[in-house]
């Protein structure tokens, strides 16, 4: 099981493949208590927001992680993953707008994210194909 910013990063990277956008990872661990990082990202529009939410969470569940929550809903414009260390943010662009989580954690380190040419998922079932 990866966890924290390594996983924040597969997490990131995936959706990256499903043509999330504006994303970000935001490492709040010395201004929050409940969590450590902060991913946040956009869809555009409902169809989109609910394909980023399946990924992930077939995403997370793959890497053995416990996902402790989810609140909101594609059709609300901004869904929230909650897992622990991090807290997944997934909006609309009129949501992510509106409530510009920025201004509340402005303060926080944004992690620099790399995107790979293949998406997270597929690389370990590849290696499970291959033994």
């Amino acid at each position: 099981m990866i966890v924290g910013k390594q996983l924040a990063r597969t997490l990131a990277n995936a959706a990256h493949h499903k043509l999330a956008f504006d994303i970000e990872l935001l490492e709040v661990r010395k201004l929050s208590s409940y969590t450590d990082f902060l991913l946040i990202m956009s869809g555009k529009n409902r169809l989109h927001l609910d394909a980023l939410l399946e990924t992930l969470k077939e995403l997370i569940m793959d890497r053995e992680v416990r996902i402790l929550g989810i609140e909101g809903s594609a059709q609300s414009g901004w869904v929230i993953i909650d897992i622990g260390s991090i807290i997944i943010h997934i909006f609309d662009p009129e949501k992510r707008s509106y409530y510009n989580l920025y201004s509340l954690w402005g303060d926080a380190p944004s992690v620099e994210l790399e995107f790979s040419k293949t998406p997270p998922a597929l690389r370990k079932a590849r290696k499970k194909g291959a033994k």
